[in-house]
């Protein structure tokens, strides 16, 4: 692990904007500035944060965590909230707005998943980063 940092969030809407301003401080104050091979992953990491988060909202009941984790080679944000439901990958109706979050964080994400836990669950996804970029600093021996 390279970077370590987390939120708790209220249980509203409101939630997400304050998600996406998380992680893109948290990036840049990581070093990813424009010209660092991985600036083009921070706007894919706020889009997934955003649907993540925003499923999270729409269905917890007291409050959200987000994490924000970097590794050498990939960002990985999860979002954990009190519903043990688990998050549903469907394919939405082409005219019903919204029920497309987890669509998106599919096309965008390399990987993602979830995990429950005593009355909670966690939904995550890892994007790739390329080699060479700050995000890669500071790592721990042995993490990954």
């Amino acid at each position: 692990m390279c970077h370590d940092a987390a939120v708790r969030l209220a249980c509203t809407p409101r939630s997400v904007r304050a998600a996406r301003t998380f992680v893109m401080d948290r990036l840049r104050g990581w070093g990813v500035a424009p010209t660092d091979v991985a600036h083009g992953r921070v706007a894919d990491a706020v889009l997934v944060v955003s649907e993540l988060v925003g499923n999270a909202v729409k269905n917890c009941s007291q409050e959200v965590e987000l994490r924000l984790v970097t590794h050498g080679d990939h960002i990985e944000v999860a979002v954990t909230d009190d519903n043990p439901e688990p998050a549903e990958l469907k394919q939405p109706d082409p005219l019903t707005p919204g029920g497309r979050g987890l669509v998106l964080v599919d096309a965008i994400a390399e990987q993602w998943g979830q995990r429950r836990q005593a009355g909670h669950k966690t939904v995550w996804a890892r994007l790739r980063v390329p080699p060479g970029s700050a995000l890669a600093t500071d790592c721990r021996l042995g993490a990954g």
